[in-house]
């Protein structure tokens, strides 16, 4: 059975190398060295004392932390989630046998609450779950679209598409990678996907774990698939499991733990200046919308690492259309 999808929001963590050593297990009340102090853009920089990955999470949750960007033994970064679902600890504690140092250090964030517009009416309501009572159960489909084999990006569409062309984001990133990006027949919104309710009726958003849920419940073959990087655009607006306190996310991901691909969930609800009661600007919700499109290419199929850089393509702390406005597009592959 298809385990649970927990997405992470679009705000993440950058980390410092941590080591690993062959045995933590004396470690009886892991904490950090110093009081984390987080900054404006919600980082903080600290020395874990050494302990399990279990550890490891406690002591960021108390510190007020959601995540921990660490390097494992080969280099690659790999994201803690605090609160996160199991298999992507277990997935990690599969690549730290040996826990966590002593030594490391580590950039943890505990990020603001993201404030809602002062005006914000969505283009596509989300349907009530009782209006989706008669929508039939999903069944796994073949990945029609995203054959395989090799690395390779493919795109699908949940519920409502975004305001941009699909047909024209796959050509443009087809363009910009220079390998065919695949398309996957769209998947229609349900009110749950096994245990995970989709559909928040009381605030009228897409819960993005469900997403993810219900992405996989059509495509199961591409599970855990490291050689897929898998786009999942909606219209509709979006909040996250793990963050309650946030009014809204444009996105979330999930990088595949064991190297290589990963799923990651846009949506362009308030990317449009008339989603806030002003006019329609296509350009401006087309650059919106590859900048998030763009980030998480990068992150999952390029494998460039997040960066603190408010105009870089994989800028960490988005917080606003703003920050999308100005990072810069994903540099064209060689």
């Amino acid at each position: 059975m298809l385990r649970k999808f927990v997405a992470l929001g679009i705000l993440v963590v950058l980390a410092t190398t941590l080591a690993v050593r062959g045995d933590v297990s004396a470690q009886v009340a892991p904490q950090f060295t110093t009081r984390p102090i987080f900054s404006t853009n919600g980082l903080a920089i600290v020395v874990f004392t050494g302990g399990s990955v279990d550890q490891l999470e406690a002591a960021a949750q108390t510190a007020g932390a959601s995540g921990v960007w660490i390097q494992d033994p080969s280099g690659a970064y790999q994201l803690l989630v605090v609160g996160g679902p199991s298999f992507l600890k277990d997935t990690l504690k599969s690549k730290m046998p040996g826990g966590v140092s002593i030594l490391a250090v580590t950039l943890i964030r505990a990020t603001p609450t993201v404030a809602a517009p002062a005006v914000f009416v969505p283009l596509h309501p989300v349907p009530s779950s009782a209006q989706l009572a008669g929508v039939p159960a999903l069944i796994g489909s073949p990945n029609t679209g995203c054959e395989g084999p090799g690395p390779r990006v493919c795109l699908v569409v949940v519920g409502a598409a975004p305001g941009v062309p699909v047909d024209e984001i796959v050509a443009y990133y087809s363009t910009l990678l220079g390998s065919k990006v695949g398309m996957l027949p769209p998947i229609l919104l349900r009110a749950r996907a096994g245990s995970d309710a989709v559909v928040d009726d009381q605030r009228a958003q897409l819960w993005a774990g469900g997403v993810f849920h219900l992405v996989g419940d059509a495509y199961p073959q591409l599970y855990q698939d490291k050689d897929v990087t898998l786009i999942i655009l909606t219209g509709h607006d979006l909040r996250l499991e793990a963050r309650p306190d946030w009014t809204y996310a444009f996105g979330s991901i999930a990088i595949n733990a064991s190297g290589g691909g990963g799923w990651g969930l846009v949506s362009d609800a308030r990317m449009d200046e008339a989603a806030y009661g002003g006019s329609s600007n296509p350009p401006v919700l087309e650059r919106r919308l590859h900048a998030m499109i763009g980030k998480y290419v990068g992150l999952m199929y390029l494998g460039l690492q997040p960066s603190n850089d408010p105009s870089s393509p994989v800028y960490n702390s988005i917080l606003s259309p703003a920050d999308l406005d100005g990072m810069s597009a994903l540099p064209v592959a060689k």
